[in-house]
């Protein structure tokens, strides 16, 4: 028997027809929920190296147990208040890659130049648990008596 389809150019136009008619909306909705199962994938496998079950990953999110199943079946999403919560919860670091070039969030936060504008400059790393004085309140500004 011969078709159309047994023709490799012709299966291939088919294919191609096929994932160029998929709506722009729903190729970032799967590409939200790809970059989302990615981070699941090393959180999930931290979650089994700690031996927790998927009700103390909620706990850790703050939500329900069955959001979490929602997130591994795809039904929910990943927010970046979720994923901050993951990071401090597992002791890790998620890292946002341009090409070969590799920038971690962290390394840059938002800093004014003094004339309104806000401007990204590298940072050290926060330590929370370090305790500092604050200055009097006259120290803060040019304070003329």
């Amino acid at each position: 028997m011969s078709t159309k389809l047994n023709k490799p150019n012709n299966l291939k136009e088919k294919f191609d027809a096929l994932f160029n008619s998929i709506p722009e909306k729903d190729k970032l909705d799967i590409d939200a929920k790809v970059l989302m199962f990615r981070f699941l994938e090393i959180v999930e496998e931290e979650r089994e190296k700690r031996d927790m079950n998927r009700k103390d990953l909620a706990d850790i999110l703050g939500v329900r147990p069955a959001f979490v199943s929602q997130l591994f079946n795809g039904n929910k999403l990943l927010n970046l208040v979720h994923m901050a919560k993951l990071q401090k919860a597992f002791g890790f670091e998620f890292e946002v890659r341009n090409g070969n070039a590799k920038v971690q969030i962290d390394d840059f936060i938002p800093k004014g130049d003094g004339k309104g504008v806000w401007v990204y400059k590298p940072f050290a790393k926060p330590d929370y648990e370090k305790k500092e004085v604050l200055p009097e309140t006259g120290e803060c500004f040019n304070i003329v008596a």
